[in-house]
């Protein structure tokens, strides 16, 4: 088992910033289609599974951006409940999308 020794005498301080999580933001960001609305994301990782999966709300009609770690997504807009295979083929994540469009169906 690794182990810090801290021998004492000065005091710790600092700060470390924590990156975000790829699975994490690959739940939410179908998870706002559940809303109406705007939604941010913050310490999104820019990753292209994140990318791809912005794609398929845009797709959808979200408008979704992607800068500085956020991520915005307006789901004033979202009308298509139709996902294209070219987007859902690239990621996993793209079936918690179900959900989330078959609920707005029945909330409509």
């Amino acid at each position: 088992m690794d182990k810090f020794i801290i021998k004492g005498g000065n005091r710790l301080s600092g700060s470390v910033k924590v990156g975000g999580a790829k699975n994490a933001s690959l739940a939410l960001i179908p998870s706002v289609l559940l809303t109406s609305g705007i939604s941010k994301l913050y310490n999104t990782p820019g990753l292209n599974d994140v990318h791809t999966m912005l794609k398929l709300v845009r797709h959808l009609g979200a408008d979704a951006k992607f800068e500085n770690d956020v991520v915005t997504i307006d789901t004033t807009g979202v009308a298509v409940l139709e996902a294209p295979y070219e987007h859902v083929k690239k990621n996993a994540g793209f079936c918690l999308c179900f959900g989330a469009t078959s609920c707005q169906i029945w909330l409509c």
